[in-house]
């Protein structure tokens, strides 16, 4: 039997460096950050995404069930070796051993032998990642989020592989406390993992009692956890947060997918949603590609260190959905000025139109005018299709100028 060649870990890493659309524009990824896919309803937001990710998990022949077709091509990038990548999979997965064989298990993955996962790097990832691809990559709607975080049965064996994340919280404790952290950071509330239920489950609140040892639970404590409300009885917003940083916290996926991480969360908790985004990034040097609405969600992302890229979609009078990238440098520069960082300058990426003027009389002047004249003078869209933006002074309106046309 040959000696497969020990690898480094740190030396491998999987991107997507950029897509080509059908529209012959093309997306360029950094390749750890938050890329913002934004722009108006039925752009093709969300359909991006979902194309993007059968291509990546089934190669260029990737069956989508679209009926557009919005990506021509995706450019996955890969760094170091097989052996690299091998050894990568070893430490952030649990391997066990079966009669000799190891086997690769990831939280919601089935098992893969190790030759199985050398066989598949070998032949290259422009087939797609296939088998891997669950280990690789994560991919979280709105509706799915719900469920995140609901309850798992115990495992036979707590020595058995993880097989949810909640197991994994289970497994390890400053992953479940960095998990309560943020909840408490921005629901204002704690949690407490229940571990003695038939099913493990996440609950709001504390106990006020010491947890015991395992050897001798108290009915005392008994009472004080099962009074503590289940988080899936909770309100969506907390549900669908949890239920997707749960899943990003307890893998290590090189590529994470998010359509609407904003869903159900108010406009603080969408902003601080975008910063433990964004921090989550660039701690783990993972590259987060987002579907967003929302300009709290923006908001938050370039509060974090994080780098980040806006692309906005059009899709124009002829069906054909265009990509126009922002300067993530020029965005930086607008967003380190205190009176453009607070104007409504990120709202215009969500807008038909933007107009800019020099201070907020004139815009409140203008935008009523607008709204008042909107019948006689014949838009082609509605008023409130069009954003009145303050710059701050003549000074500021090239700049902001030079950002809006930049994504059309």
């Amino acid at each position: 039997m040959t000696t497969e060649p020990e690898g480094n870990p740190s030396e491998f890493s999987l991107s997507v460096a950029g897509v080509d659309l059908a529209s012959g524009t093309r997306i360029e990824f950094p390749r750890s950050g938050v890329t913002a896919i934004v722009g108006p309803n039925n752009s093709g937001k969300s359909t991006l995404l979902r194309q993007i990710t059968a291509h990546i998990a089934q190669g260029e022949g990737a069956r989508v069930r679209d009926n557009t077709f919005l990506v021509n091509r995706v450019q996955l990038e890969m760094t170091g070796t097989v052996a690299d990548a091998v050894a990568w999979m070893k430490k952030h997965v649990v391997v066990t051993n079966n009669n000799g064989t190891s086997i690769f298990h990831g939280v919601r993955v089935q098992g893969i032998q190790e030759g199985s996962v050398y066989t598949r790097f070998r032949e290259g990832i422009s087939g797609g990642l296939q088998e891997l691809n669950g280990f690789l990559v994560f991919y979280g709607d709105a509706w799915n989020r719900l469920n995140g975080a609901s309850p798992v049965e115990q495992r036979d064996l707590f020595s058995s592989p993880p097989t949810e994340p909640i197991h994994v919280l289970q497994d390890d404790f400053m992953l479940f406390e960095e998990l309560n952290q943020i909840c408490e950071k921005v629901f204002g509330k704690p949690l407490t993992l229940d571990r003695l239920s038939k099913q493990v489950n996440l609950r709001v609140g504390r106990t006020g009692v010491p947890a015991p040892s395992v050897e001798r639970v108290t009915e005392e404590y008994l009472s004080a956890l099962s009074a503590l409300p289940p988080l899936m009885g909770q309100g969506d917003g907390m549900k669908s947060m949890l239920g997707m940083l749960t899943p990003l916290l307890t893998s290590t996926y090189p590529v994470i997918f998010i359509d609407e991480p904003e869903a159900f969360l108010h406009p603080p908790q969408a902003t601080a949603v975008g910063k433990i985004l964004g921090e989550q990034a660039k701690l783990r040097q993972t590259q987060i590609i987002l579907a967003t609405h929302d300009k709290n969600l923006l908001a938050g992302l370039l509060e974090s260190d994080a780098e980040v890229s806006i692309v906005r979609l059009d899709r124009s009078a002829d069906d054909v959905t265009r990509s126009h990238q922002l300067n993530s440098r020029e965005l930086r520069d607008v967003w380190a000025d205190p009176v453009l960082r607070y104007s409504n300058v990120l709202d215009g990426l969500f807008h038909r139109m933007a107009v800019l003027a020099e201070g907020d009389r004139d815009c409140h002047f203008y935008s009523a005018a607008l709204d008042d004249a909107a019948t006689s003078v014949g838009l082609p869209f509605s008023a409130g299709d069009v954003l009145f933006i303050p710059s701050g002074g003549k000074g500021g309106i090239p700049r902001l100028a030079r950002i809006l046309r930049s994504v059309n």
